[in-house]
């Protein structure tokens, strides 16, 4: 986003609410950053399974690697700054 585009949407954060009229080019600006965004969904025991893969317990220098690769293959083939990553409780 631009800056001019950053600082309409910041406002909009920093008000907590949509004013009673709303612009032109929030509008836009909301279109454009949301398009493109994709969800993946991960059922929790799917990250269990991938941090729990190996032995248990394990050092932080173990454990971080495994949630990398985790996020990779959810991510593969996907524009990682496009994706939302939702845990489904």
């Amino acid at each position: 986003m631009t800056p001019d585009q950053q600082r309409v949407i910041q406002a909009f954060l920093d008000a907590g609410a949509l004013s009673d009229k709303v612009s032109h080019d929030f509008v836009q600006t909301a279109k454009e950053a949301l398009t493109g965004l994709e969800r993946v969904a991960v059922p929790p025991e799917d990250i269990l399974l991938a941090l729990t893969e190996g032995d248990m317990p394990c050092t932080v220098q173990e454990m971080q690697p495994r949630f990398n690769r985790f996020v990779d293959r959810l991510t593969e083939g996907k524009n990682p700054n496009r994706v939302r990553i939702v845990v489904e409780w």
